[in-house]
C-alpha cells in the first residue's frame, strides 16, 4: 500500500509538469517516464516508448545521437549528478535544445538502482534570445549588462566597434576598467560612484565623455539602471 501511494504521488507530480522526466536501469532500459517525455521521445525519434524499451536499440539508427545520449547516461549510471545543455534530433531534422539534469537513483540502503534525468525544452527560449541579440546588436546605442559586482557579462556590438575594442577586452572585466573610461581618472571615479549608487537601488544618469577608437572622444548620455528580483540585485544595465 505504501508503494502504491508513493507511485501515485510520483505520477501526480510528474504529470503536472511540462518538464520531461525519465529513469533507466543499469542496462539503459526505461523503467519510468512521464507522458511529456513519452510524447517528446516519440515525436523526435518516431519510435514507440514503453517501459522496458532499451535506449541503445531505440536510437541505434542514429549513432552520433546515441553516442551523445549514452555518454550522458553513463555518467549518471556511474553515480554522477550534473547538468548540461545540449541539442538532440535525427540528422536532417530541426534540432531541439534541452537543459538536462542527470542523477543516480538509489534505494533506501544507498545502493544504486539506475539513473534519472529531467529535461526542459529551451529551443524557443534560445531562438528568442538569438532574436533579441540581433535586435540589440543592430542598435547604435550602447547597451550592456553587468553582474552585481560590476563585471561586464554582455555588451552589444556598437560600442565595441566605435571603441575599436574586441569582446575579449571587455567581457569579464570590471566595467570601469574598460577602455571607454580609463582615459581620465575623474571619469573612471565618477563611474565607480555611479555603480555604488546603483547597487543601492538608484537609477543614475549623466553626460560623460568616453574614449573611442584612435583615442578619440565622444560625449554620451550615460544611464545605469539596477535590476532587482524579489528584493535582490541581479544585474545592472548601462546604456547611452
Amino acid at each position: 500500500e505504501q508503494l502504491r501511494r508513493q507511485a501515485a504521488l510520483i505520477e501526480g507530480i510528474s504529470t503536472g509538469t511540462q518538464d520531461l522526466i525519465a529513469a533507466q536501469d543499469g542496462e539503459y532500459r526505461y523503467v519510468y517516464f512521464n507522458d511529456a517525455y513519452r510524447r517528446a521521445f516519440e515525436s523526435m525519434w518516431g519510435r514507440e516508448l514503453r517501459p522496458g524499451t532499451r535506449m541503445l536499440e531505440a536510437l541505434s539508427p542514429w549513432p552520433e545521437e546515441l553516442d551523445k545520449a549514452r555518454e550522458l547516461w553513463a555518467r549518471a549510471h556511474a553515480g554522477e549528478t550534473f547538468s548540461v545543455t545540449m541539442e538532440f534530433g535525427p540528422p536532417g531534422a530541426a534540432k531541439r535544445s534541452f537543459d538536462l539534469r542527470f542523477s543516480p537513483v538509489l534505494d533506501p540502503s544507498g545502493r544504486q538502482l539506475g539513473a534519472a534525468h529531467i529535461l526542459r525544452d529551451v529551443t524557443s527560449l534560445q531562438a528568442s534570445e538569438a532574436r533579441l541579440r540581433r535586435i540589440i546588436d543592430s542598435m547604435f546605442s550602447f547597451v550592456a549588462m553587468l553582474a552585481p559586482d560590476g563585471t561586464v557579462v554582455e555588451v552589444n556590438e556598437a560600442p565595441l566597434t566605435i571603441g575599436g575594442l574586441a569582446r575579449t577586452e571587455v567581457i569579464g572585466r570590471p566595467f570601469w576598467d574598460c577602455a571607454w573610461w580609463t582615459h581620465d581618472e575623474a571619469v573612471r571615479a565618477r563611474l565607480i560612484d555611479a555603480y555604488e549608487r546603483a547597487v543601492r537601488g538608484e537609477a543614475v544618469r549623466y553626460d560623460v565623455e568616453v574614449r573611442i577608437a584612435n583615442d578619440g572622444r565622444m560625449t554620451v548620455d550615460f544611464q545605469l539602471q539596477p535590476v532587482f528580483e524579489d528584493g535582490r540585485l541581479v544585474c545592472l544595465i548601462p546604456s547611452g
